[in-house]
């Protein structure tokens, strides 16, 4: 059974500095996006699929979607959610997407 609190959300992603490193850029409400790393586990393409070992290609960006668990709406319209690199952002309830299947279930974010 999935988590209700689960979700993703769209990003720009990047090769990292290690084989299963991503870059991943999440707008921000405030206009700034928020730049942070990611397993590639937690990265999904736009069309929903997983990355593959080798996406993105060494120098490119993709949009695409990261894991995401809310943990709260914070009063002022917008969502609390906690993201693979161990922040706690806040987005747009907007921003919300449903999660991609293809994570592993013990993986908690």
């Amino acid at each position: 059974m999935s988590d209700p609190r689960s979700f993703s959300l769209e990003c720009s992603i990047q090769r990292g500095a290690f084989s299963d490193e991503r870059i991943v850029s999440i707008p921000n409400p405030g206009g700034e996006a928020y730049v942070g790393i990611a397993s590639r586990q937690y990265c999904w393409k736009e069309n929903d699929t997983p990355l593959g070992e080798t996406e993105p290609n060494e120098g490119e960006t993709i949009e695409g979607k990261v894991a995401a668990r809310v943990i709260k709406a914070n009063g002022s319209g917008k969502v609390l959610v906690s993201i693979p690199d161990g922040e706690v952002i806040a987005v747009r309830p907007e921003q919300l997407k449903r999660r991609p299947q293809g994570v592993s279930p013990s993986v908690p974010v």
